[in-house]
């Protein structure tokens, strides 16, 4: 009877270990950048969020620049809702309590993505899938020309074809007056495109702003000299991945 009943405990033990452990998030601690999970591309990843004031943190590369989907499967509980926050590798917010589903643009490069759930009514501890998905993008022929020193140089009464992709990219050209000139400067976005607010900033040789964070289009006033000229789009968060032209002009007045 004493036998009976000990390998009846065993019994229940292994059911009872089971159970528990069917629902175990495997991930589990990584609720820091230190311990956070790698996680692929294109793969699905179990995760849950539990307890309530849970954050599960995970680390992926982008090996080309993209367009990254973030989405949960259909069996998120619907009790819970995902907010995501993407840091770069130096743990620089990038994107900031965004609710999954939803898209931004990244480049080349390591990353992180924190998860949690805004609601307060998570009872149990239910795993669902989570997946990261990648868009290739082309970037412009300018790139890379983000900083001061990978300025490229145009000519006045030309266009550029750019994209500002990904997400903070500006894209820097330096140019040269020879005379007093009003310039005008036009974009032109490919016919069905979206249209979006594009920002100047011009720079003279000095390093002075002479020109902040202007929509285009405008007209300016410059003496003779040499100038930066900083493209970007109005919301840092934003992304642009299609082509359009910025035209410089000398006009007449």
């Amino acid at each position: 009877m004493k036998k009976l009943l000990v390998f009846f405990s065993l019994g229940l033990l292994i059911i009872c270990s089971l159970s528990c452990s069917k629902n175990k998030d495997k991930n589990e601690p990584n609720n820091s950048f230190s311990n956070a999970k790698k996680i692929s591309l294109g793969k699905d990843e179990k995760m849950s969020i539990y307890p309530q004031d849970d954050i599960d943190f995970f680390k992926f590369t982008v090996k080309t620049p993209g367009i990254i989907f973030v989405e949960a499967g259909n069996n998120k509980p619907g009790n819970i809702d995902l907010i995501a926050t993407v840091f770069n590798s130096s743990f620089e917010m990038l994107i900031s309590n965004q609710e999954i589903p939803f898209k931004t643009g990244l480049g080349k490069g390591n990353y992180f993505i924190s998860i949690f759930s805004s609601l307060n009514n998570i009872e149990e501890d239910t795993l669902f899938n989570i997946k990261l998905n990648s868009t290739e993008v082309m970037l412009d022929e300018f790139e890379p020309n983000n900083t001061n020193s990978e300025a490229k140089e145009i000519e006045i009464n030309s266009e550029v074809e750019i994209n500002l992709f990904p997400i903070g990219d500006k894209d820097i050209f330096k140019f040269q007056i020879k005379e007093n000139s009003v310039l005008e400067f036009l974009k032109e976005f490919q016919v069905g495109k979206e249209k979006v607010d594009v920002k100047t900033s011009i720079f003279n040789s000095s390093g002075n702003c002479v020109l902040d964070n202007k929509s285009i289009p405008f007209e300016i006033e410059l003496a003779p000299g040499k100038y930066l000229l900083q493209i970007s789009l109005k919301n840092t968060t934003d992304f642009y991945r299609d082509i359009f032209k910025i035209k410089i002009n000398r006009i007449n007045k």
